[in-house]
């Protein structure tokens, strides 16, 4: 059977509205690499594996029930062959994610909780929200983009919806995947240095001449995507000061840690603002967008046809240059994929509506929770 996302393909097909087009695919990564040896600290390293597993075994009982619905046979035997493709591509991604976890060195004993339990707790549920609702976001702006670029009638004011819409989503689930790092206080040894924030370069969104993407509509997109990458810069940036805190109170250098913690509150206020104005700027952007008529919606046809797109040829290009973008590091880059890739078991994500998935039900109230907690952070003094 061929190998998932190998080489680079070309897309050829005429059936159900997708016609005949060519696209540069990159092969998925999860597949192929393994990043760290093995290493003790085996529990909670084989507890994230298993309900890991468990997830991966739920979608895909969830893909094949749906193929079940699928006429005629040739479709239904496709579909479950698709369905078994990322069945291995999630067990591969999960067992990635576990080489990883085992190769982390453990914490050094008895050093201080830079969070409290309830802005933990905060950080664990809201990031887990944040996560899952990102990944629709980004899979729904994935499935708009590559429908504009093959649709029955190309449209270029769609690929840029597209293109906006699943950025919204990777910079969701990069700073959902921070908050939940921040449930832990790893040491990080460079703690003489202050961190500075280095936000994304998200992709920009342009005006299409003749129609009612213009640029007042394409400004308020840019501002939407230019405010979450400042978040995911400054995130960042306060993640490498709570660590280097840990760093200088491990070397017993209380002003380095003293220095480090106020960087982190000074960061953690910050975030805690720009996050506060993401609901609105969103808000503002799907309303724009809406008022002029930008709608768009992936029928079922195409979602199949998309998804059998991606699984069989990788990520297009230009959604792969996001990834890249948004992912400072090649562990953070396999991770937005590996997240994608859990999205596609089914097809309603692909076939999210432009541009109402950009302000999905529940995204608001989890950052806000994010918000919340980092803010009591901020003016805190222990």
């Amino acid at each position: 059977m061929r190998r998932v996302g190998r080489g680079i393909g070309r897309v050829a097909r005429r059936a159900g509205g997708i016609v005949k087009a060519e696209i540069k695919f990159v092969p998925f990564s999860v597949t192929r690499r393994s990043l760290v040896p093995d290493s003790p600290a085996e529990i909670e390293c084989l507890r994230r594996r298993d309900a890991c597993y468990e997830d991966v075994a739920k979608r895909s009982n969830e893909c094949g029930l749906d193929c079940q619905k699928q006429k005629p046979l040739e479709a239904e035997l496709q579909c479950e062959s698709e369905c078994t493709k990322l069945h291995q591509m999630g067990i591969a991604d999960c067992d990635r994610r576990f080489r990883i976890c085992r190769g982390l060195p453990p914490d050094p004993p008895d050093l201080p909780q830079r969070f409290t339990p309830n802005q933990k707790n905060k950080f664990a549920a809201a990031g887990g929200a944040v996560m899952s609702l990102g990944a629709t976001v980004f899979a729904g702006g994935a499935g708009i983009f590559i429908a504009g670029l093959i649709g029955p009638e190309p449209k270029p004011w769609v690929r840029y919806a597209g293109l906006g819409m699943l950025a919204v989503g990777v910079g969701s689930i990069v700073y959902a995947a921070t908050a939940l790092n921040w449930v832990e206080d790893p040491v990080d040894n460079n703690f003489k240095r202050k961190a500075h924030p280095k936000p994304p370069k998200p992709p920009v969104i342009m005006p299409v001449p003749g129609t009612s993407l213009n640029q007042e509509v394409a400004n308020t997109v840019n501002v939407v995507l230019e405010n979450q990458a400042t978040v995911v810069g400054i995130d960042r940036a306060l993640t490498s000061s709570i660590n280097r805190a840990q760093g200088a109170a491990f070397a017993k250098e209380p002003d380095f840690e003293k220095m480090q913690m106020r960087n982190a509150r000074e960061y953690a206020g910050q975030a805690a603002q720009l996050i506060g104005q993401n609901a609105n700027l969103r808000r503002t952007a799907a309303n724009k967008l809406r008022s002029r008529g930008l709608v768009f919606a992936v029928t079922d046809d195409q979602a199949r046809k998309i998804r059998s797109t991606i699984i069989e040829n990788g990520i297009p290009e230009q959604i792969h240059n996001v990834i890249q973008a948004y992912g400072s590091n090649v562990q953070e880059r396999d991770d937005i994929e590996g997240t994608f890739i859990m999205s596609l078991f089914g097809i309603n994500a692909l076939k999210a509506p432009f541009p109402d998935t950009m302000t999905p039900a529940g995204l608001s109230a989890a950052e806000q929770s994010i918000a919340s907690a980092l803010k009591a952070f901020s003016t805190s003094t222990s």
